[in-house]
């Protein structure tokens, strides 16, 4: 990643992404958040949306469950969680509730990146082409 002082731009857009030790007006406390967590159970899925984020020039940290990302939430805020819904343990909807219960990061923005409507999908059967 091209560095320019304390910030580097994003390669598509041209925005600005927070590096590591940076403070500007958002996020808790003045503090700017500075990754992305990824959070699915799925190896290769993982490791694709941690490729793809990172190729974007952006921060990130993936977690094969939920419960290590939200001991890690914990204690570092991200400026945004890549979640599957559908996982064993503690699935999405579980991690959804459990982050909103952590004071600070009730205001952590979520992705929801999940096969469901896949299987939604195969419920209702092929669609008709009329």
């Amino acid at each position: 990643m091209r560095r320019w002082g304390k910030e580097a731009r994003h390669p598509a857009s041209g925005g600005v992404v927070p590096m590591q030790g940076d403070t500007g007006t958002g996020g808790l406390m003045g503090r700017m958040p500075r990754e992305i967590g990824i959070v699915d159970d799925h190896e290769a899925v993982r490791d694709a949306l941690l490729e793809m984020v990172q190729e974007a020039g952006y921060a990130a940290v993936a977690f094969s469950s939920a419960t290590a990302a939200l001991a890690r939430i914990g204690e570092h805020r991200p400026a945004l969680v890549l979640l599957d819904m559908m996982m064993p343990e503690v699935d999405g909807a579980d991690f959804l509730a459990r982050l909103a219960r952590l004071r600070d990061a009730r205001s952590v923005p979520v992705i929801v990146v999940s096969a469901i409507g896949h299987l939604l999908q195969g419920l209702r059967g092929p669609t008709s082409t009329r």
